[in-house]
């Protein structure tokens, strides 16, 4: 990858919000509402860890390529995968993101830093 496109990538990168706040009401409203769908989680809170997980690697990423060092391949691995990839046992939250506007928006979010930094 050149870096022109290199440093387009970077500055879209910084132009997403990565500090919003955690989306804790909407994970809790999920949680109450979905818990048929979550009783094979180990913990009560194990979607505010996953997602937390989640936003933590990709935040982390973001760093390493905002100050221009490479992303450890451990690290660079986990950005192939969106989140319902890689916690497919949320899957059937896909189709119910609507109802949680927070939530999704911090996903979107993330979502998008992820696919820029799989790209760097």
């Amino acid at each position: 990858m050149s870096s022109i496109d290199r440093s387009n990538l970077i500055t879209e990168l910084k132009k997403l919000n990565l500090t919003n706040g955690f989306p804790y009401e909407d994970i809790n409203l999920i949680q109450e509402n979905y818990n048929n769908f979550l009783p094979g989680l180990k913990e009560e809170n194990q979607l505010i860890e996953d997602f937390n997980e989640f936003q933590l690697l990709i935040a982390g990423s973001g760093t390493y390529a905002i100050k221009g060092r490479k992303i450890p391949s451990f690290q660079k691995k986990y950005l192939a995968n969106s989140f319902f990839e890689r916690y497919p046992y949320y899957s059937f939250l896909e189709g119910e993101l609507g109802k949680y506007p927070d939530f999704k928006e911090e996903l979107e979010v993330f979502e998008a830093a992820r696919e820029i930094l799989w790209k760097v």
